[in-house]
């Protein structure tokens, strides 16, 4: 195999080594991670996304209508996070910012959750206004700080060298075996650290923007 493959296949497996150990971070199952060898550039990582479907459910309006806002900005965030995850890695391991990979298929998807946040701010706006003892009114987002804020937190997470040497160790095994099963992403992850360090959650930086509501 030429070494331009070679690399690109190695790129992409620390990329979707990115995806799967945030997914594990935002506590989501986590499916299947693979890499291939004969088309160098594709990859898959596929984890069971969250629901926030019971924000939006007419007939239980005594939920405070601020607590189903942010139970709904806590799932879509932690999306954007694992979506941002991958091409991040990949843009840390070339040394090359992320406008230069394209990373189209992942830009789409934080585009269409923007989207999805943007939509669903505006039907609970409407749920507001229909509860007649309501008297809530939801912050104004800034999608664009939002998403910003959201990139930040990962680069900075990407960064931290214990973090960096498991997205390593799993891309390793990735270019090795070419799949890997969930349980085995984890044992990727906390061979690359000792007893004390593999302890989860595997927290974000600090930030006020982080959701205070449970899962």
């Amino acid at each position: 195999m030429v070494r331009g493959s070679q690399t690109r296949i190695r790129a992409t497996a620390i990329h979707e080594a990115g995806h799967a150990l945030a997914a594990l971070k935002e506590g989501r199952q986590l499916l299947e991670v693979n890499v291939s060898s004969s088309c160098p550039g594709s990859g898959q990582t596929v984890w069971r996304r969250a629901s926030d479907q019971s924000a939006f459910r007419l007939d239980d309006p005594v939920i405070d209508i601020m607590l189903r806002w942010r139970r709904m900005l806590q799932v879509r965030l932690s999306d954007i996070r694992i979506t941002l995850a991958g091409p991040l890695a990949e843009a840390k391991a070339l040394n090359q910012p992320l406008r230069s990979l394209g990373a189209r298929s992942d830009l789409s998807i934080c585009h269409s959750v923007i989207h999805s946040m943007t939509v669903r701010n505006r039907k609970l706006q409407e749920l507001a206004g229909a509860l007649s003892d309501a008297r809530v009114e939801l912050p104004t987002v800034n999608m664009t700080d939002l998403v910003n804020e959201q990139r930040r937190r990962v680069r900075r997470w990407l960064g931290r060298p214990t973090i960096w040497q498991a997205i390593i160790s799993i891309a390793d095994r990735l270019v090795e075996e070419g799949s890997l099963r969930p349980g085995e992403v984890l044992q990727a992850y906390l061979r690359a650290h000792s007893k004390q360090q593999a302890a989860l959650p595997l927290d974000w930086p600090d930030s006020s923007l982080q959701p205070d509501v449970e899962n």
